[in-house]
């Protein structure tokens, strides 16, 4: 129950997403369990910046959909 509980809140989450977000390109999975890549889109920042992201959660569920999404719910990543 507390995995179709955990799949509920993770669907509510997705549904909630924007639907324009900021693009990671060149991406790779880090050990702190975040991305990094170059980003795009987000103001305030020079297009192509190099960040790292905080740890994201749900990636077989989001990957498949071309986005990843932090564990604090801060930020949304169109790759």
């Amino acid at each position: 129950q507390k995995q179709l509980k955990d799949q509920d809140s993770a669907q509510s989450k997705i549904q909630s997403t924007p639907k324009v977000l900021p693009l990671l390109d060149e991406y790779e999975f880090e050990n702190s369990g975040g991305l990094s890549g170059r980003v795009y889109g987000i103001p305030g920042l020079a297009e192509g910046t190099k960040i790292e992201t905080s740890a994201v959660v749900d990636v077989q569920v989001t990957l498949p959909r071309g986005f990843v999404q932090t564990q604090d719910d801060l930020v949304a990543y169109d790759l």
